[in-house]
C-alpha cells in the first residue's frame, strides 16, 4: 500500500508538476500522522541544500534532485506511518479496568485473601503424555495447535477462601473466585488464545480481532475477541456464562457455536445450550467486592459463604434452610458482621462456635 501512495506522489510531481502548498496538501492525504515536525524538517533540509548546489548546479538537475529527495522523505514518513498504523491495529487493546474493581483489588489484599499457587502443567515427557490426553478427553480438545500451546502452559489454583487477579500475556485480566482452576500458556502464539477453566473467573479480555479468546471448559467454549463475561464451572455437569459486555459464541462440545448479547446467561450442560435474559449484577457483583443475592434460599447464600470463609454450616431444622434473603454482602467483612447481617434480615438465630455456624428459626 505504501509503495502505491509513493508511485502515485512521485507521479505527481515529476509528470505533473505538482509542488508547494498543492503537494503538501496531499502529502497530508496520504500520511495519517502528525506530519508537522516531519513537514518543517522536510522544508529546512530542502532549503539549506538548495543554497549549497546552488552555485554550479544546472536548474534541470536542482530540480530533478528536489524530486527525488522530497520524493525519498515522503516514502520514509509513509512507511513509518504504515509501521505504526499496523503496530497499533496488531497489539492487542488492553481492557479498561473500573476504579470498582482497583478498590476491590485493593480490598481483597488488606484482608489477605489474595494468593494463588502457579506451577507448571509438565515437566516430564510422561507428565506431558498424561496431561495431552487429560486435554483433549475432559475438555474436548482436538485443536493440535492448542493443545500445544497448553502443554507450554502453567496451572493456577486458588483455595476455598482464597481469590486472584492475573494478567495474561495479551493484557487481558482474569479474576479467579475461590476453589477454582485455570491453566494458561506464559506467552500465547498461533491463531487462537487458549485457557482452561474449571471454576469461576470473571474475564475482561484484551481486544484482537486477528486472534480469538477462547476459554475451554467440560462442557464446551466460550469464544471471544475482546469483552467482558463470567465463566462458572461449579454446577455439577453444567457451565454458566454470563455476558456483561460486547457479543461471543459458545460452542457445546456436541452442537455449534450459538452467539450470545449482553444481559443473557448461557448454561450447557450435556451438550445442550440454553439462553435466558439475567439480570447480570447477582452473577458478576463478586468482580467488585460484594455478595448480592435476590430471594435467595438460606441453604444456597450458606453454600456460597461456607466456601468463602472456610466455615461448616448446620441448619437446626429444615424451615430455616428455605427462608429467603434479599441484600447486598461484602466479600471483605468481618464474618460476624455478615452473620449478624443476616441474622438481621432473615430474622434467624445464628451462632457460631469457632468454624461451626448454626442456624435456627426464631
Amino acid at each position: 500500500m505504501e509503495e502505491e501512495r509513493f508511485d502515485e506522489l512521485r507521479q505527481l510531481m515529476v509528470e505533473n508538476g505538482i509542488g508547494g502548498d498543492e503537494l503538501e496538501q496531499r502529502y497530508r492525504h496520504f500520511a495519517e500522522i502528525d506530519d508537522e515536525r516531519s513537514l518543517a524538517t522536510l522544508r529546512r533540509r530542502i532549503a539549506e541544500e538548495a543554497e549549497t548546489e546552488k552555485r554550479g548546479m544546472q536548474a534541470t538537475d536542482r530540480w530533478r534532485w528536489w524530486y527525488s529527495y522530497a520524493a525519498a522523505a515522503v516514502l520514509a514518513i509513509l512507511l513509518t506511518g504504515g509501521a505504526m498504523w499496523y503496530w497499533r491495529h496488531s497489539e492487542p487493546a488492553v481492557p479498561h479496568v473500573p476504579m470498582a474493581v482497583k478498590t476491590a483489588m485493593t480490598h481483597s489484599r488488606e484482608a489477605n485473601r489474595q494468593e494463588a499457587e502457579v506451577t507448571p502443567v509438565a515437566e516430564s515427557p510422561q507428565e506431558r503424555q498424561t496431561v495431552v490426553s487429560a486435554i483433549r478427553q475432559r475438555y474436548h480438545i482436538d485443536n493440535q495447535e492448542a493443545v500445544e500451546q497448553l502443554l507450554e502452559a502453567r496451572r493456577i489454583t486458588t483455595r476455598q477462601d482464597k481469590e486472584y487477579w492475573l494478567t495474561l500475556d495479551d493484557g487481558t485480566l482474569v479474576h479467579l473466585n475461590s476453589d477454582t482452576r485455570m491453566i494458561y500458556p506464559e506467552q500465547f502464539f498461533g491463531e487462537a488464545r487458549n485457557v482452561v477453566l474449571d471454576g469461576e473467573a470473571y474475564f475482561m479480555v484484551a481486544s484482537d480481532a486477528s486472534r480469538p479468546f477462547i476459554v475451554h471448559t467440560p462442557q464446551g467454549d466460550v469464544k471471544v475477541h475482546g469483552t467482558e463475561f463470567n465463566v462458572n464451572t461449579r454446577k455439577e455437569g453444567a457451565t454458566e456464562v454470563v455476558l456483561v459486555k460486547g457479543s461471543i459464541g459458545i460452542v457445546p462440545f456436541s452442537g455449534s457455536e450459538q452467539m450470545m448479547h449482553p444481559g443473557q446467561m448461557g448454561s450447557i450442560s450435556h451438550g445442550t445450550l440454553t439462553l435466558e435474559d439475567v439480570d447480570v449484577e447477582p452473577y458478576t457483583a463478586w468482580n467488585t467486592g460484594n455478595f448480592m443475592f435476590e430471594d435467595c434460599p438460606l441453604a444456597k447464600l450458606m453454600d456460597v459463604l461456607s466456601r468463602w470463609y472456610a466455615i461448616n454450616v448446620n441448619f437446626g431444622d429444615e424451615a430455616a434452610r428455605n427462608i429467603l434473603f434479599t441484600g447486598i454482602l461484602s466479600r471483605y467483612a468481618d464474618i460476624n458482621a455478615t452473620l449478624k447481617a443476616i441474622s438481621t434480615a432473615a430474622d434467624v438465630e445464628i451462632s457460631n462456635e469457632g468454624e461451626q455456624i448454626t442456624i435456627n428459626t426464631l
